[in-house]
């Protein structure tokens, strides 16, 4: 079985990463800015540019010191948070979002937890 700590560090972090995360990070960037931006009628892709371009820059630095962790963190998230916005846009929900930066949080956390 897996160590005992490695189950601990896990359970640890289960709630901040996998459930309260998405939900403020998903409410902040997908609903709060995003409507923001749709309510001073900028056109979508730019809403979708600079949703996901902050949303980026907020994670940079989330995954470790390193100059190449640094950016793959920049790039990664700006990635998902074009996905997520673009399903934010089209289906006029941030349920979608919410599950899906869910669920990638907890892959993410599965495998840091558990060196996979």
């Amino acid at each position: 079985g897996f160590p005992i700590l490695k189950v601990q560090a896990f359970a640890d972090n289960f709630f901040a990463v996998v459930v309260l995360a998405p939900l403020i990070e998903e409410l902040i960037f997908r609903y709060f800015l995003l409507n923001f931006l749709w309510a001073v009628r900028l056109a979508p892709i730019i809403i979708i540019g600079v949703t996901s371009s902050l949303f980026s820059l907020f994670h940079y630095s989330a995954y470790g010191a390193s100059f190449a962790a640094q950016n793959a963190s920049f790039v990664g998230a700006f990635l998902f948070g074009l996905v997520a916005v673009i399903i934010a846009l089209r289906t006029r929900s941030i349920v979608y979002p919410i599950v899906i930066h869910a669920t990638l949080n907890l892959w993410l956390l599965i495998k840091y937890s558990f060196s996979i």
